[in-house]
């Protein structure tokens, strides 16, 4: 069965860039500290955009979201160029666009507004306010931040504050806020990461205290959960899932997958222009050292060919009819992380498996808070 074909595609999400100018310690562009030495810098071109939305596809595609595993589109080169084709091009497409919001001026700011032109939204990932959103975005200025947001919505743009909640952070929510409501944010997302949950839980270690060291240039220090109030479920739901199953594999191998970006009839296309069925198959590629998402992948590429699905060398159709996303990876969910020869993939079943609510952005793992009736 295949996993989706070019005339229901209605979605498309793109990670423009490798780029960013900042350093957060749980992103998969860093390593210690530094940018993950394993990720290429690369980012897509105009002619890359011209292989993805073809005619077929920016007639039907409602959404196209510019959100990605290790870039930000404020440390692009030619955002602005290739957003400003796809208008040219007839999209009518909601652009809505994560980042961190810490770089770039008015003109920018302003021509970005232009561009979205009320179709879609900007949404800043601020996480606390001036003296903590550091901690986590490291290298970010929370007052440039605030700046960008101000030319961002004098300019007509539509923005959403998401807030990820730690323990440095979680006393300062309902003050940003308030903030948030001030500036004339539309929405207001709290959100409660997953991230303390890893690679050591996956393989069956005992669960310590929920906490990862954080290293820049110049200093070391803890980053901590929040208190229950704000932590995700899937700490209390990884538990649950030892109990019952024995071990994370054992979990993965049996439960039922429900494909959230299948049901969104939506696509990922990543900064080297390779299609994938989602973002968190795509996160594996880059991954510092070796884990079991980005072994799977690497065996992906090794039986299918390291460029089948790239756009680069392919078209968008001769991909969504290859193999492994015309039939493999929809019968790959009934099957066994050790099947040959490519089983399920554990980002699968981790992310759209029955029990486990990973993604941050689902319902169960935030607050959406309205601030603008008039949207």
């Amino acid at each position: 069965m295949q996993f989706l074909n070019i005339e229901e595609i209605e979605s498309v999400q793109i990670d423009h860039t490798s780029k960013c100018n900042l350093l957060c310690p749980q992103c998969a562009r860093v390593y210690n500290g530094n940018v993950n030495p394993e990720m290429p810098i690369d980012e897509l071109s105009i002619e890359d955009y011209k292989k993805i939305f073809i005619p077929e596809i920016i007639k039907n595609v409602k959404v196209i979201t510019q959100c990605g595993n290790y870039g930000d589109i404020v440390a692009s080169s030619n955002i602005l160029d290739c957003l400003n084709w796809l208008r040219v091009q007839g999209s009518n497409a909601n652009f809505n666009i994560m980042t961190n919001g810490s770089a770039r001026n008015k003109e920018w700011w302003k021509e970005l507004a232009k561009i979205i032109n009320g179709m879609g939204k900007v949404v800043f990932s601020i996480d606390g306010l001036g003296d903590t959103n550091s901690v986590y975005r490291v290298n970010s200025n929370f007052n440039k931040i605030i700046e960008n947001v101000k030319y961002f919505i004098e300019a007509g743009g539509k923005a959403r504050w998401d807030f990820l909640v730690f323990s440095h952070n979680e006393h300062q929510v309902e003050e940003a806020k308030n903030l948030a409501k001030d500036l004339g944010f539309i929405e207001f997302n709290v959100k409660k990461t997953n991230r303390f949950i890893n690679e050591k839980n996956y393989q069956g270690w005992v669960k310590t205290e929920l906490s990862d060291r954080v290293k820049t240039k110049k200093t070391e220090y803890t980053i901590q959960a929040p208190t229950k109030k704000y932590q995700a479920n899937s700490s209390s739901q990884f538990d649950d899932i030892i109990k019952e199953f024995g071990s994370w594999n054992n979990y993965i191998n049996n439960t039922k997958i429900d494909c959230k970006f299948r049901k969104q009839k939506s696509i990922f296309i990543d900064f080297e222009a390779r299609l994938w069925p989602c973002t968190w198959t795509a996160s594996g590629m880059y991954h510092y050292g070796s884990n079991s998402q980005k072994n799977q992948i690497q065996k992906l590429l090794n039986y299918y060919g390291f460029d089948f699905n790239s756009l680069r060398h392919f078209s968008i159709e001769e991909i969504l009819n290859h193999e492994w996303l015309n039939k493999s990876l929809v019968k790959s969910w009934n099957l066994s992380m050790e099947s040959t020869p490519v089983g399920k993939l554990m980002c699968c079943g981790r992310t759209c498996g029955s029990i486990y609510d990973f993604s941050s952005s689902s319902d169960s793992n935030r607050e959406r808070i309205l601030l603008n009736a008039k949207y």
